[in-house]
């Protein structure tokens, strides 16, 4: 996922997900506990679980946020692999895109994903294995069902593929668990529900969750923000989904 938007910061807190953070309008700053001294630098990595807090206030910030195990993820280690927060240096032509994608009135997709592949892509992630057609119909399956319990069991049964095939062939195609897969496309869902209009409530129960706190709760666990730093700004934020992450929406 990648959030785009002014005047960002946070407390001290940790999330799942690895998170890169380019400042547009200047360095951000960055620590991993709040006794110790800022570092400013024009872009931070945060590996997965790493306490941090940030200030981008009076800039405005890209944010990315992927998972271990995914395409970009996989790309993104070969470059920087440690365990620490890490200083970065970013490409004129990423920085100039980005701000592109900020300043524009429309949706920017396509340039959205030109960045991410300037990023995240490398000869070993841009060549990928030819995708069993098999898979599709497991795929297709549990988007259908995403608002639902979704059990490997039952998934097998309905598609006629054993459930050792369903699950290797997740960490192969992929890159992550089935358990994986499913939860980050409800946050997906429900995120992209609530920014159409629904209720936080409404947008919850459509994508598979039990109640709004559910949503909250486990959206925050994994991008260490709730909700509402992207749905109630004063200064509306962009939100784009990475072009190796799988969406889908209901209805």
């Amino acid at each position: 996922m990648l959030v785009l938007g002014p005047d960002f910061e946070s407390h001290l807190h940790s999330h799942h997900a690895v998170q890169l953070a380019i400042g547009l309008e200047g360095d951000l700053r960055m620590r991993s506990t709040s006794t110790q001294p800022w570092s400013a630098s024009s872009a931070f990595l945060v590996p997965p679980n790493v306490p941090h807090e940030f200030d981008a206030q009076g800039s405005t910030c890209a944010l990315f946020y992927l998972f271990p195990g995914g395409k970009a993820y996989t790309g993104l280690q070969k470059l920087h692999g440690g365990s620490a927060i890490e200083a970065l240096s970013v490409s004129p032509e990423i920085m100039q895109t980005l701000r592109k994608i900020s300043a524009s009135d429309s949706r920017e997709q396509a340039l959205a994903d030109q960045v991410c592949s300037l990023l995240f892509e490398s000869p070993a992630t841009a060549t990928q294995t030819p995708q069993d057609p098999r898979f599709e119909a497991v795929l297709g399956w549990i988007n259908r069902h995403l608002d639902q319990p979704i059990k490997l069991a039952e998934l097998a049964s309905a598609v006629g593929i054993s459930e050792s095939w369903i699950s290797h062939r997740f960490r192969q195609y992929e890159g992550v668990t089935l358990r994986r897969y499913v939860l980050c496309n409800r946050l997906r869902n429900a995120l992209h529900e609530a920014l159409k209009g629904y209720s936080l409530t409404d947008a919850a129960h459509r994508a598979g969750f039990s109640d709004s706190a559910h949503f909250t709760r486990t959206f925050r666990d994994a991008y260490g923000i709730c909700p509402s730093f992207v749905l109630s700004r004063s200064e509306p934020c962009q939100v784009f989904w990475l072009n190796d992450e799988s969406h889908s929406t209901n209805g």
